[in-house]
């Protein structure tokens, strides 16, 4: 492995892990947003950077939430509720695919 490789898989592991700090609470409040930017400032990435480092972890997140509500083909308006509130709190990370919107909304029917 390379020292640009390393760098590159070391940056990796700890924005995921900022982000995984995050999203415990399921919120992301102004400190953890100016935390975000001042992560960025340091490794001297630019929004897009971070979004593209972070997508693959924020995606297996939404995935595995996605899957939790969808598994039993019935979303309650509870359950779509709480997908939401938990996505809507990574919003200056991640938004829904128009493809998991239209199965949110034809299983909450």
């Amino acid at each position: 492995m390379t020292l640009t490789q390393f760098t590159e898989l070391l940056l990796r592991y700890l924005l995921s892990a900022q982000i995984a700090r995050i999203l415990d609470d399921q919120s992301v409040n102004h400190a953890e947003t100016l935390q975000q930017v001042e992560l960025q400032r340091c490794f001297g990435l630019s929004y897009d950077q971070f979004l593209k480092i972070t997508r693959p972890y924020v995606d297996g997140v939404v995935n595995k939430l996605f899957e939790l509500i969808t598994s039993d083909r019935a979303v309650t308006l509870d359950e779509r509720a709480m997908l939401m509130q938990q996505i809507l709190a990574l919003e200056t990370v991640y938004f829904l695919t128009a493809e998991q919107k239209k199965v949110l909304d034809d299983l909450a029917r």
